[in-house]
């Protein structure tokens, strides 16, 4: 189960997972108004958002000054897309990806600045409130790579991308919990249907391979299985 947002809805997380100076944000979203400027998640109030506008992916950092993008992307009303910002200012770029293909590239080199001291799922404090749906959505205070953002938007979950690097994650299955441990206080959203996502299993599959008489490279698939529901 992913959750639902009306518009009016929203998460609250304590904190801005240490004012990252590198950050990527990803996650899954459907609005069901994406000509609205509608937040998946905000950082720090304005340091970082990431949501829909214009029927496009949209969202900026602030840096004294907004460094927004908007009109990259096509997206449609209903549909669940992959969404993903990466901002290195170390490394003078930041990139936008929608479905595991970069639709933005700018290249912005001044750090990034965190307003507000806590962070919104859904929105951004009271504003830009998403009408529509969130899950698997995560931060990691490192820059991913194109091919992490791809297997991602395959569906994989997050806790498999660096994890040394994972800053939040919440996969927002039922229960509103953080594996990463900040603190998220729900203002009202409900359960909705979850997309599928790829976990790694718990039990030892090649292990149980060898003793079957099969070899112990078991195609990296074995050791995976579907959670959640359709996409």
């Amino acid at each position: 189960m992913a959750r639902a947002f009306n518009g009016s809805q929203r998460i609250d997380v304590t904190g801005k997972f240490s004012s990252p100076a590198t950050v990527t944000i990803a996650g899954w979203a459907r609005s069901t108004e994406t000509d609205n400027k509608q937040i998946m998640l905000a950082i720090g109030g304005d340091g970082l958002n990431l949501g829909f506008r214009f029927g496009s992916v949209y969202g900026f950092h602030y840096d004294g000054s907004y460094r927004e993008f908007s009109f990259v992307g096509s997206c449609a009303d209903n549909t669940w897309y992959h969404l993903a910002f990466v901002c290195n200012p170390g490394g003078a770029t930041q990139k936008v990806y929608l479905d595991g293909a970069e639709i933005f590239s700018d290249t912005q080199s001044t750090a990034i600045s965190y307003p507000s001291a806590n962070s919104t799922i859904g929105g951004n404090g009271v504003f830009d409130l998403l009408s529509g749906n969130i899950a698997e959505l995560a931060v990691w205070g490192a820059a991913l790579t194109a091919d992490e953002v791809v297997s991602l938007a395959k569906a994989f979950s997050p806790a498999l991308i660096r994890p040394a690097s994972l800053l939040m994650y919440a996969p927002l299955v039922r229960d509103i919990v953080d594996i990463k441990g900040n603190t998220l206080a729900n203002v009202s959203s409900t359960v909705s249907d979850h997309i599928r996502v790829l976990n790694r299993r718990r039990r030892d599959v090649s292990h149980k391979a060898v003793a079957a008489g099969g070899s112990s490279n078991a195609p990296r698939s074995a050791y995976y299985h579907l959670a959640g529901g359709l996409r």
